[in-house]
């Protein structure tokens, strides 16, 4: 990967950030109640802000989206839906469209 990217895109951050909140989350394993529920908010809060985030690179466009749509589902991080699916495949290329058009 690029370093370059790696340095301007924030979606690179997030990624690491959504995966340190899980792993986290996977370390305790045994939490019950208010600590398993303060552990799904810590793990949802930077999910949200990396499918918000529009990345600004080609590397980070692949990678947002390769981490959303392939790694989360595979670590079971998140469900499978396939409406949910086609509504993110429909951000990736609205994406790209906007990156190819910076270009």
């Amino acid at each position: 990967m690029d370093a370059i990217a790696t340095n301007k895109d924030p979606i690179f951050t997030l990624i690491q950030q959504h995966r340190a909140a899980w792993q986290r989350a996977e370390e305790a394993s045994d939490a019950t109640g208010d600590e398993l529920t303060k552990l799904v908010d810590v793990h949802a809060e930077p999910y949200s802000l990396l499918e918000g985030t529009t990345p600004t690179t080609m590397p980070g466009h692949v990678a947002k989206w390769r981490y959303v749509l392939i790694e989360t589902i595979q670590n079971g991080m998140e469900e499978p839906n396939w409406s949910d699916n086609v509504h993110m495949l429909q951000g990736m290329f609205d994406e790209l469209e906007k990156l190819s058009d910076a270009d």
